[in-house]
Formats: C-alpha cells, structure tokens, sequence
C-alpha cells in the first residue's frame, strides 16, 4: 500500500521552499491558502511531489508542509 502524502509544520516556509524546490529540486504542484480565525492556526500549505514517476504504488506521492 502506498501513501498519498506525508505532512509537517514549519515556521519559515521561504526557507522550506528554498530547500525542498531549488535544493533538491522537488516540483511544487499545490499551495492552498486558508483563512485561519485561530491564533496559531495554518494560513498556507505547500505540496512538493516527491513519488516516482514509473506508475509504481508511490508514484504521485507528496510531502507537505503547512504554516506555524
């Protein structure tokens, strides 16, 4: 069984995309933006493809990252 993605915080997201993009070169394919009316709550969340591309069970696979 594969995995759709895989989800974590992060309090710099420039930083993060500068590592996961021009770094090693993951393809951002999704950002949402959502209002957040709590204090603390995510504002964006950036998906990065990261699965193979050879219609293995990961293929399509991402990693995400939301907005501390």
């Amino acid at each position: 069984m594969g995995y759709h993605h895989l989800a974590f915080a992060s309090r710099d997201m420039q930083a993060t995309h500068h590592f996961y993009a021009d770094v090693l070169g993951f393809e951002l394919v999704k950002a949402v933006a959502a209002p957040t009316d709590r204090p603390g709550g995510w504002a964006k969340h950036l998906f990065y493809a990261i699965g193979d591309h050879d219609g293995s069970e990961n293929a399509g696979a991402l990693i995400a990252f939301w907005e501390l």
